[in-house]
Parts: C-alpha cells; sequence; structure tokens
C-alpha cells in the first residue's frame, strides 16, 4: 500500500511512504490522469480521489501541492460539469481545486483538507481575472455552503465560506439564497440555525418564508429574530395565516397554534 510521509501505520502493516518531496511529482501524475484518461468522467476522478486512503490521510502539504500542480493547467476548456444545489443548477468549466472542495465539505472527518482549498478559493477571487475560474468557483461555493450547513460543519468552517459570498457578492438573490440556506439546517439543530440567522443577518433573508420554516420546525421562540431590524414593525400574522392556509398545506388550527408568539403583533 502506498501512503504519505506523515501517514502512522499500524503494527504489522506493510506500506510504502512517499516522502513530501516527492509530492509534486505524484500530483503532477494525478492531473496527467485527469487529462489523458478521465477528460469526460470528471466526477469519477474526483471520487476516486475523496475515496482513496491518500485524501483520508488530511496531509495539508499534499493538498497544496495537488492545487498549485492543477491551478497550472487547468480549467480544462473542453470540459464541462454541471454545479447544482437546492433546485438551481449550473453548467460550467471543469476546475479540479473547487470540484474537490464540493467533495471534502461532504465529509466532516477531512477537515483539514478544507482549510487549503478555501483559502485557494478565496484567492483566485481576489486575483484571478480568468472569467471560466471565477464562475465555476462562485457556483461551487454557493453550493458548498449549503452542504456545510447540512452535513453541520464546524462555525470557523461555516464563517470562513460565508465571509466569501458576502466579500466577493457572489450570489445575485441575496433573500433567495441565504433564506434557501437557513431553511436547510437539520431539523435537530436550532442553535445552528440562530447562529445563519445572526450572522448572514436578517436583512439578508426573505422573513416571510423563514418565518413559515421557523413555524413549520415549531421553533416559535425564534421568531423574535424577525423583528430585531428597526426597519420594520413586524410580519402581518393575519396575511401569513391566510397565504399559508390558501396554500392548501396547513390547517388554521395548527397555524394559530404554532404562531401563537408572543413577539409578533397579529389582528385576532
Amino acid at each position: 500500500m502506498v501512503r504519505l510521509e506523515g501517514y502512522q501505520e499500524k503494527e504489522g502493516e506493510i506500506i510504502m511512504k512517499i516522502p513530501v518531496r516527492y509530492y509534486p511529482n505524484l500530483c503532477k501524475r494525478i492531473i496527467q490522469i485527469l487529462q489523458n484518461e478521465y477528460c469526460l468522467k470528471s466526477q469519477s476522478l474526483i471520487q476516486l480521489l475523496c475515496d482513496s486512503e491518500i485524501m483520508k490521510e488530511n496531509d495539508v502539504t499534499f493538498v497544496e501541492h495537488l492545487i498549485d500542480e492543477a491551478h497550472s493547467v487547468l480549467p480544462l476548456q473542453d470540459l464541462k460539469i454541471i454545479i447544482s444545489f437546492q433546485d438551481e443548477s449550473e453548467s460550467v468549466n471543469f476546475y479540479l481545486p473547487v470540484a474537490l472542495l464540493e467533495h471534502v465539505i461532504k465529509h466532516k472527518n477531512m477537515t483539514e483538507s478544507l482549510f487549503p482549498l478555501l483559502k485557494h478559493t478565496r484567492s483566485i477571487f481576489q486575483n484571478d481575472s480568468k472569467n471560466e475560474i471565477i464562475q465555476c468557483c462562485k457556483a461551487s461555493v454557493l453550493s458548498v455552503f449549503v452542504s456545510a450547513v447540512v452535513q453541520e460543519h464546524s462555525e470557523d468552517i461555516l464563517r470562513r465560506i460565508l465571509s466569501m459570498i458576502k466579500d466577493f457578492k457572489l450570489t445575485r438573490d441575496n433573500d433567495e439564497y441565504f433564506t434557501k440556506v437557513v431553511c436547510s439546517t437539520p431539523p435537530t439543530n436550532k442553535k445552528l440555525m440562530i447562529w445563519l440567522i445572526e450572522n448572514i443577518g436578517i436583512e439578508y433573508l426573505d422573513r416571510k418564508a423563514l418565518c413559515f420554516e421557523i413555524c413549520f420546525r415549531s421553533w416559535t421562540n425564534l421568531l423574535h429574530f424577525l423583528t430585531k431590524d428597526n426597519s420594520t414593525s413586524g410580519i402581518d400574522l393575519t396575511c401569513l395565516i391566510k397565504e399559508l392556509c390558501s396554500s392548501g398545506k396547513y390547517e388554521l388550527k395548527w397555524l394559530v397554534e404554532k404562531i401563537n408568539c408572543p413577539y409578533l403583533g397579529h389582528k385576532h
């Protein structure tokens, strides 16, 4: 078995370690395989990489070399991939570093590898003017943030991704996108939803849609977040109840019980 230099072998395990000085050669070979053998099956290579024991070692130095080598020869002009998040998708040029980021974010045991990938992606927005790379990174980061929420990553990881989206204005429709992100919060993690609302900012969220979600989860003690902004006097609950009932998905009695909250003024 082939492993990276920092691998701690188990008792009786026979392995061949690759010294750090040979990481650039290993990464070049991986890129050559992508170009020559996986040109039409990019996702197969990414899956193979992320499932490999070498990637699972979370060797930051190896990931940094892989990013450098990939950036020097990619994106592949004739290779497109579809990036999907929520109910949206976009066709962009394949770019290995952000393709890796999308897969690694789905594995909480590979956190160390996330940091160089996120750092590199941020540097693209800061320094790279190549539109084909920018568009791919933009679509990937928007998808990655949703995945990070679903996977319940640390606040540090979430904050790094969120800062990229805000700093570089990666989404045109803030209300719709960020509301989808908040609504992606796992149903058992109220603390995460609170963190998202506070750090995204209520001004970037669709209050009505978020109110629906909060009531549906019976987390009505979070409704006060919707009235923190002085620019609004609150939500018209009468109108809200009518809209919810007209959708045919909710019963009036259930809604009244759910939305009976002291933080929001409403008409009887």
